[in-house]
């Protein structure tokens, strides 16, 4: 079959197309065109040797849909496969890509190796269906590349353990050739093991998944440079045991030679001829022979390789200690046969080494000339991003979960004083020094709960500058996950921005609407508002109704200038008598209200009451000789006569003109009675009466 060879990207940004030319480049000639027209025209050109077009935003991504249309009126989209590339978050998008013609959508971000392999797919489907003909040799080949997924999929798994024990990758390779080369001569000089070229292909693909017990074990001791304790050797040889487990799961029940080959070399390719080995302590042929290979092919390969603890031996010292029984004890037939293939081995491992060091070599070079552009632009890309930050107030950053480094933005240095790049943070966003222990512990709840459902949170925080302010700012943070997964993150990216001047306007209004302007106790609405969640806690309180007497008269006789002048002196004074937890407030023109928090007993109650008496008993400074004043106090106790605000205020108001008509300048408390006699009422003079309270008052 064959296959057309040019990769059309068409994207309006030049990163983009650089970003994809990169991937493809080594896989196809590369096209790129920025406009709609030039698109158009690079299809009619170059129809019969377009292998895909991928098509990201011409400018905008919707736009892109639409020229997917006419693409499908055309008649292109039957002939080659258009794929459509978008941002992450374009759900929306599919659905209409689709229906337009689209083969696929790739959102971004992306790993480039997926998105290869859907590429791939797509151009796959397209030739098979373009050329039906030809679908019995790719059935042949699809059963080839099955086999070699078979393999691919054994050798992923065991190359997880590598990277969490040594020298990843490289190290299943040399066992594959080692076990091969060993099986392939045991079959020639010891005919009665009955190994046919089959089972050789099966054991050394089974042989990769020698150590995946290791999974189960911590970093700690797998990369342990020194000797092992004895606690930690047992914990080690545990790794058989599991890997067994783990590969056993993978049959459940079903009949599989290569898992059924890993199976027991997984187990027992740590038996010894001798018996000394684990974890059965298998003694001579009671072990297979195919474990015995794994065992001594990976003795050797972890003599010559790198490993925490040691330096690598050479073939020939490797050789020798195998030889000399050091290492344990082996079958005589398979120290015979590994003997006679040693040259061989020598001359194949440094073949192998050498052909991976060359193609890495290629793939650096060719990196390197793509490099450059991409690099450019990712640079521009940089420079406009530190630009934009820098004309903006607000402070950048960016966190790397794989390298555990924040990065912010200039700014920060100027509020903060540190270091715009930091290492090692350990997850945290905000060093402990800036953010308040309250605030920090609501921050990393906020970060524990980010998912690729819910990426993003924002909250308001103090955080303590260089000069040692304490200011508010809020917090914008963005998750970026793993496109492999969606569920590793990769980095969180946020802004903070000051909203302390905001924060102390609101301030000021919050205060301006809760205070009484000429006293600067809090007024009416503010005193309910503190007062009913009080109520629910069901401590004792007393509830205090003040109103100084004959004020009416000090206005006429004196005017309003010293009436207001007598009123912020009692406030002052009643505020100097009350402790912080109590609660004073001006609820009318000359009527205030004090809450008494906690208080255990009436007796208590009625003390602080004749304090408050004493207030206005003293002479009220004055030009002359000074002006005597008098008040009157009555008071409600909670819950002991309601458990409501508006109740327990006017059964106050109640006492109040009771402590008025037996002479003023005193105190009472309510009693059941009160609410029988016709006594004017504070709170007809403060709200519109009711029809309830008309027949209960008077209006005075």
């Amino acid at each position: 079959m064959t296959t057309n060879r040019i990769l059309l990207i068409a994207d309006a940004s030049e990163l983009n197309r650089a970003t994809f030319a990169e991937i493809f480049a080594r896989d196809y000639e590369i096209m790129e065109v920025a406009e709609i027209t030039e698109l158009f025209h690079a299809i009619h050109k170059h129809i019969e040797n377009i292998a895909a077009v991928i098509l990201g935003g011409m400018p905008a991504v919707e736009q892109s849909v639409e020229c997917l249309q006419q693409m499908s009126q055309q008649g292109w989209t039957e002939s080659m496969p258009f794929l459509l590339s978008a941002q992450q978050n374009v759900d929306y998008l599919v659905n209409s890509a689709l229906s337009a013609g689209a083969a696929d959508v790739i959102s971004r971000p992306f790993k480039p190796a997926i998105v290869r392999r859907r590429v791939s797919n797509c151009i796959d489907l397209f030739q098979r269906r373009l050329h039906p003909d030809q679908s019995s040799d790719l059935f042949l080949q699809q059963i080839d590349q099955l086999k070699s997924n078979q393999s691919l999929v054994i050798d992923v798994l065991s190359t997880t353990i590598e990277f969490r024990d040594y020298d990843p990758g490289r190290h299943i390779q040399r066992m594959s050739l080692i076990v091969r080369m060993l099986l392939e001569q045991i079959m020639l000089t010891c005919p009665d093991y009955g190994l046919t070229d089959i089972e050789i292909e099966q054991i050394t693909v089974a042989s990769a998944m020698h150590d995946i017990g290791k999974i189960t074990l911590p970093d700690s001791l797998l990369m342990k440079p020194g000797k092992l304790t004895s606690e930690e050797y047992n914990l080690m040889k545990q790794h058989t045991i599991r890997g067994d487990q783990i590969i056993r799961s993978l049959l459940n029940g079903q009949d599989n030679a290569i898992l059924n080959y890993a199976s027991d070399i997984a187990r027992h390719h740590h038996e010894k001829w001798d018996g000394h080995g684990y974890p059965d302590g298998l003694y001579g042929e009671e072990n297979t022979i195919w474990a015995q290979v794994v065992a001594l092919a990976d003795v050797y390969d972890a003599l010559t390789g790198r490993r925490v603890y040691k330096a690598p031996f050479s073939h020939d010292e490797a050789i020798q200690l195998i030889q000399s029984g050091e290492c344990g004890v082996f079958n005589p037939l398979l120290l015979d046969c590994f003997q006679q293939i040693s040259n061989q081995l020598k001359e194949q491992l440094e073949r192998q080494a050498a052909n991976q060091e060359n193609l890495a070599t290629r793939h650096k070079v060719n990196a390197s000339q793509l490099t450059d552009r991409t690099l450019r632009l990712l640079e521009l890309e940089r420079e406009k991003y530190r630009v934009l930050s820098e004309l903006s107030s607000d402070i950048i950053f960016d966190y790397d979960c794989i390298s555990d480094t924040i990065e912010y933005s200039d700014r920060y240095r100027e509020i903060f004083g540190g270091e715009t790049r930091q290492v090692g943070v350990h997850g945290q966003l905000l060093a402990s020094r800036h953010i308040q222990p309250d605030d920090w512990a609501i921050l990393q709840q906020k970060m524990d709960a980010l998912s690729p459902e819910e990426p993003f949170f924002k909250m308001e925080v103090r955080l303590l500058t260089a000069k040692n302010h304490l200011e508010w700012y809020e917090i914008y943070v963005k998750a970026f996950y793993d496109p492999d997964d969606m569920i590793t993150p990769l980095s969180y990216l946020g802004k903070m921005t000051s909203i302390d001047d905001l924060k102390r306007e609101m301030s000021h209004w919050k205060r301006q609407a809760y205070t009484d302007s000429l006293t600067g106790l809090y007024n009416r609405q503010a005193v309910q508002n503190m007062v009913e969640p009080l109520l629910y806690e069901g401590n004792q309180m007393g509830i205090l109704f003040i109103d100084i007497d004959e004020f009416k008269q000090i206005n006429d006789t004196r005017g309003h200038l010293f009436g207001d002048k007598v009123l912020k002196h009692i406030g002052t004074q009643i505020r100097k008598k009350l402790r912080a937890t109590d609660i004073v407030g001006r609820i009318g023109g000359d009527e205030f209200l004090v809450i008494l928090r906690d208080v255990p007993s009436k007796e208590l109650v009625a003390r602080k009451a004749g304090e408050l008496c004493n207030i206005f008993r003293s002479l009220m400074p004055d030009d002359g000789p000074g002006y005597q004043i008098s008040g009157s106090v009555g008071i409600a106790l909670f819950p002991h006569d309601g458990s409501e605000y508006d109740i327990l205020l006017k059964k106050a108001d109640k006492a109040l003109y009771y402590a008025k008509n037996h002479g003023k300048d005193t105190f009472a408390f309510f009693e059941p009675e009160m609410m029988d006699e016709s006594i004017p009422s504070v709170l007809s003079e403060v709200d519109a009466p009711t029809e309830e309270e008309n027949s209960d008052s008077t209006c005075s």
